[in-house]
């Protein structure tokens, strides 16, 4: 996948296998994603060699492209035939995000003809995002103006 920008959706697959020589149960993988939303899955059982996978998708919203990343930290936790806990499987998939921001500004004035001493000339300015991510708090100032 290439450069992922706002409004786009990252499809992602999650397999969690049993590695081990034992039935594992009680399996529930969670994926935590940038904003802090949290995904979770659950499998009651693995057997030694089996693999269970999930297919989810994540929107990318503004926050999360400001890194230059969207980070999917998946983790999977487990219990083994004994009723011990398996150690903590974790991994992490980041995936480059095109974060620019630009604003372009127009001024126009529809005031035709010669303006007196004292007069007003009226404009319309224009600001449009030509960016990849929402701006706030967007400021114009114009010296002509009181």
């Amino acid at each position: 996948m290439g450069l992922v920008k706002p409004g786009d959706t990252i499809p992602y697959t999650i397999t969690v296998c049993n590695n081990g020589t034992v039935n594992l149960t009680d399996i529930v993988v969670s994926a935590l994603m940038d904003d802090d939303s949290l995904q979770t899955y659950t499998t009651p059982v693995l057997a030694p060699g089996a693999c269970n996978t999930t297919n989810t998708n994540y929107v990318v919203y503004n926050g999360d492209v400001c890194d230059g990343w969207v980070n999917n930290t998946v983790n999977a936790t487990a219990t083994d035939s004994c009723r011990n806990p398996v150690p903590l499987a974790e991994d992490t998939v980041s995936v480059p995000a095109d974060y620019r921001a630009k604003l372009n500004i127009t001024t126009v004035t529809t005031f035709a003809g010669l303006v007196k001493h004292g007069g007003t000339i009226p404009y319309i300015i224009h600001v449009s995002n030509n960016g990849q991510v929402k701006p706030h708090r967007i400021v114009v100032t114009d010296p002509l103006c009181d």
